[in-house]
């Protein structure tokens, strides 16, 4: 199974990266490419070797959810819907509001709460959310802000 980058802390990612026979200094590195970069793939990586990078790609991951879809209200409230890897879906909405937006992430997929009036509970609980499934939702939502400033 491949490491899951993302989901680990820095101290995590540090052991990790030892055990792979690395530098310390990577782990600053490769945390620096995905929550700073961005980064969707260690070829984005353009500091690090060829060589490394092929290694990383065989033995860790840096994406998760696949964007099924977006929709944009006239407000500019942002829903994107995300496929989780075993096929469960997750809604992320970013909020816009005066002088700033508001996120509001998925930590669950399905809801046990059981709302009449919200789609999310009426598949129930599925199960909890990976902290990897969580933070990239948040990255997820950072690159599409940039595709709009850009």
């Amino acid at each position: 199974m491949k490491a899951d980058l993302k989901g680990m802390s820095l101290e995590e990612t540090e052991a990790w990266v030892e055990a792979q026979g690395l530098p310390a200094y990577r782990a600053k590195q490769l945390r620096q490419w995905l929550f700073k970069g961005l980064v969707n793939s260690f070829k984005d990586m353009t500091n690090i070797s060829k060589g490394l990078r092929s290694q990383l790609e065989e033995t860790a991951r840096v994406d998760h959810l696949v964007q099924a879809r977006t929709q944009v209200s006239k407000d500019r409230t942002t829903k994107y819907l995300f496929e989780l890897e075993d096929g469960h879906f997750i809604e992320t909405v970013l909020i816009p509001e005066r002088g700033h937006f508001t996120l509001c992430v998925s930590s669950q997929a399905g809801c046990a709460m059981g709302c009449r009036f919200c789609l999310t509970a009426k598949q129930g609980l599925k199960r909890n959310l990976t902290a990897a499934e969580i933070v990239d939702q948040v990255i997820h939502v950072k690159r599409s802000m940039i595709d709009r400033i850009a």
